[in-house]
């Protein structure tokens, strides 16, 4: 495997995009849930932008494995994860603000999504960005992504923040432990120790929870990306 240039631009362009998205995810939960009554993540220090704490509480997952998937895919993508803490006790006890907790992370990711889709609207017709990328034929690449470094980085800055942000939003809203959205399930149990109960049952559960969202997402995330990339951005039919 070549480690030129590009692929170690490329590795800068995706990682930045997810170190920025990921923290704003997880400072999010944890600002949401300190407003609701619940000062566990706020202690941890994981409200804020800086994601230093967060590296420091998940490194594996936001060091380790973001490295290794970039290399093993050839360059394509990244992943990787990090976690703010909460109270299992207060989120039994208020289940809406912990819903509104679990869903301040995944919604974190629409402004971003907007800003690079707004970005990638402007640059095509103004002529700096061309045809699709003839590789996934889904993708705008700048127009003179030929000429340069600084040209193709920029172009791929935005496909990557569009593209990892939707991934982000759709994946963690999925109604699966232990994603974001598996938290809609506690505001449709009244009693709080039957919630705290079932939390705890959905847990062991969240392997299985990842496998089915791992084959519900593509179904999910591939025609709300071809729409907006194909019909809004280029005015082309699906």
């Amino acid at each position: 495997m070549q480690f030129g240039s590009q692929f170690l631009t490329g590795f800068m362009v995706w990682y930045l995009v997810f170190l920025f998205s990921t923290t704003l995810h997880e400072a999010m939960h944890s600002f949401v849930s300190h407003r609701g009554g619940d000062a566990t993540a706020y202690s941890s220090g994981t409200a804020t932008l800086n994601p230093v704490p967060h590296i420091q509480r998940s490194p594996f997952g936001m060091l380790a494995v973001p490295i290794v998937t970039f290399i093993l895919s050839g360059g394509n993508y990244l992943i990787g994860w990090a976690s703010a803490p909460f109270n299992p006790y207060w989120a039994a006890r208020y289940p809406k603000r912990s819903f509104l907790m679990s869903l301040a992370g995944p919604l974190s990711h629409l402004p971003l999504i907007v800003v690079s889709f707004v970005c990638m609207y402007i640059g095509l017709h103004n002529g700096y960005f061309g045809p699709l990328d003839p590789e996934t034929g889904m993708y705008p690449i700048a127009a003179g992504a030929g000429g340069g470094t600084v040209s193709w980085a920029l172009a791929m800055f935005l496909n990557v923040a569009f593209r990892l942000n939707i991934i982000l939003l759709i994946f963690n809203i999925l109604p699966l432990p232990p994603l974001d959205g598996s938290e809609v399930w506690y505001l449709f149990i009244k009693r709080e120790e039957d919630r705290l109960r079932f939390r705890y049952t959905a847990n062991s559960y969240a392997f299985a929870g990842l496998l089915l969202a791992w084959y519900f997402f593509p179904r999910i995330y591939t025609p709300v990306a071809h729409f907006l990339i194909y019909r809004v951005l280029y005015g082309l039919p699906i």
